[in-house]
């Protein structure tokens, strides 16, 4: 299900993450099967560039692209079917929403899409080279808010991102924080991140899927 923006659009960077390289040979304890099988046999485009979260918290998937800009965090949680639909309000023009319609049924449509995410983190930082929190001026370009998407960008209405109608003064312009403080600090980012994940997941192979409740379980 797309995220649609007509006047309309819409999420999570974890800024900081906590990656597990491990994984070698058949999954150990702390290693979940689906990661192990799926990343063998290429069931979702890109599980090769992921790693397992094994204590996620709440966590579904993490990036950290300052430090890695060649793997993402995905966690068990990620697998979980999600039926709910979320419309933010811009701030500063209530006229402007992002929607997320989300029912999914979980499994590699959900790792998919959470994939598809946390790289759209990865991509603005390599598009700029902004951590998230940073201010001032950064490889020639002003960033005001610490959101990682420059002033002049979030600017520019007649460019993808200026679609959005960003505050650079504000780097949660769509007031994401009443849902989860962390996104006081990089909501515009999130935004991004949220309409990549449910617009291009990645790719799936469904007719390799034979995990439990899978695309094939039970033929």
């Amino acid at each position: 299900m797309r995220a649609h923006i007509h006047i309309s659009y819409v999420s999570a960077v974890a800024i900081c993450c906590c990656i597990w390289s491990g994984c070698e040979g058949p999954p150990p304890n702390h290693c979940a099967n689906w990661w192990y099988y799926w990343k063998e046999g290429g069931v979702v485009q890109d599980m090769d560039k992921v790693k397992y979260l094994w204590n996620p918290g709440d966590t579904l998937g993490v990036a950290s692209p300052h430090k890695t800009q060649d793997f993402v965090g995905v966690s068990d949680l990620a697998l979980d079917p999600v039926d709910v639909t979320y419309t933010f309000r811009n701030f500063y023009n209530i006229d402007k929403t992002v929607t997320i319609v989300r029912p999914r049924d979980g499994g590699i449509d959900g790792v998919a899409e959470v994939i598809a995410h946390e790289f759209k983190h990865v991509w603005i930082y390599q598009q700029w080279g902004a951590r998230i929190g940073q201010t001032g001026t950064i490889n020639g370009q002003r960033h005001s808010d610490g959101d990682a998407i420059p002033d002049i960008v979030e600017l520019d209405r007649t460019g993808p991102i200026g679609q959005y109608e960003f505050s650079p003064q504000d780097p949660d312009s769509y007031r994401l924080v009443r849902y989860n403080p962390i996104y006081e600090r990089y909501g515009d980012n999130e935004i991004l991140a949220r309409v990549e994940g449910l617009d291009n997941p990645r790719q799936r192979e469904p007719q390799k899927d034979w995990s439990q409740g899978g695309k094939q379980w039970g033929r």
